[in-house]
This record gives C-alpha cells, sequence and structure tokens, in this order.
C-alpha cells in the first residue's frame, strides 16, 4: 500500500544497482518452500543472463508476490517455473503456474486497484492490491508486466525490465 501511495505521489526513489535475478528468486524460493512445501519450484535462467538494472528491494517484491500468488493458486504438488529471457535490452521474467487459469476479463481487471478475482478462500486477509503495486513497480524501472492465460491451464505472469550497463 505505502508503495502505491508513493507512486501516486510521485514520490517512489529508486535505488538502482546491477541485480541478479536468478540470486532474488533462489532466495525467495527458500523462504517459500517452508510455507509451500508441496509445491516443486523449477527455474530456467540462462548462465549468461546479465543483470537488470533496478532497485533490488522492490525487485524482491515483484518476484515475492508474483511467487506467492503462484502457490496460493495452484493445486498442492504441481509446478511452479521460473524463467528470464534477454531480449530487445530487457531481461524478460517470467512466472508460471498450473492453476485454474484466467479467462480474458479477469486478465483485463488484474492490474486495478482492488482487482481480486478467485474464490475467497485464497483471498482472506488480502486487499487486491499486490499485483497493482508490482504494476507500479514494474513500469517505474520503465518495464512492462502482463499475463498470458488460458482458463483451465494456468497463468503466466511476465515482466521485462532494463538490462543493467554500466
Amino acid at each position: 500500500m505505502l508503495e502505491l501511495l508513493r507512486y501516486q505521489a510521485e514520490r517512489l526513489k529508486l535505488q538502482t544497482a546491477a541485480v541478479s535475478i536468478p540470486d532474488i528468486v533462489q532466495g525467495i524460493i527458500q523462504k517459500l518452500k517452508g510455507r509451500s512445501p508441496d509445491h516443486s519450484f523449477l527455474w530456467d535462467f540462462p548462465t549468461d543472463l546479465p543483470p537488470v538494472e533496478a532497485d533490488p528491494l522492490r525487485i524482491e517484491r515483484i518476484l515475492y508476490n508474483l511467487l506467492e500468488n503462484a502457490t496460493k493458486y495452484s493445486p498442492e504438488n504441481s509446478e511452479i517455473n521460473v524463467f528470464s529471457r534477454v531480449e530487445n535490452g530487457f531481461v524478460i521474467t517470467g512466472v508460471t503456474d498450473h492453476g485454474k487459469g484466467l479467462t480474458r476479463d479477469d486478465q483485463g481487471r488484474l492490474f486495478e486497484l482492488f482487482g481480486q478475482l478467485g474464490d475467497r478462500q485464497h483471498m482472506a486477509g488480502s486487499l487486491g492490491l499486490g499485483l497493482v503495486a508490482c504494476k507500479r513497480l514494474v513500469e517505474a524501472h520503465s518495464g512492462r508486466i502482463w499475463v498470458e492465460s488460458e482458463s483451465g491451464k494456468g497463468s503466466t505472469f511476465y515482466f521485462t525490465l532494463p538490462i543493467y550497463t554500466s
């Protein structure tokens, strides 16, 4: 919530550095394994994946939210995949779950304030701000975030961040 307020007031200050997506992902997965022991986490990062230019704390928040959502909305004993690739000066990172997937209408509302979807069991204690915060943080880094999903087949959330150049 605080990040959203900062963003809306144009007071979000990023402390950018060279950030390793694989290092952040591995740390988050270690945290989530304790909460979600029935899920398998698989990652696929090229050995020569360049660092991104980003605020490490904010990128950790984005990835944590996407990975936590994947565990929340995926059936037990399913896989959650995280991967990155380089394209046109950006690192594209994706998080794939094997949950119910999303309809086109749901996809359109997903990044809106209080845009909660799905069953109430998974939303307990949530304000529906996580994906909105992710969107604002990605955009503050000159990136883009989107989802590709098919009802009944799961979802992949993607975001881009610029490659670190200095």
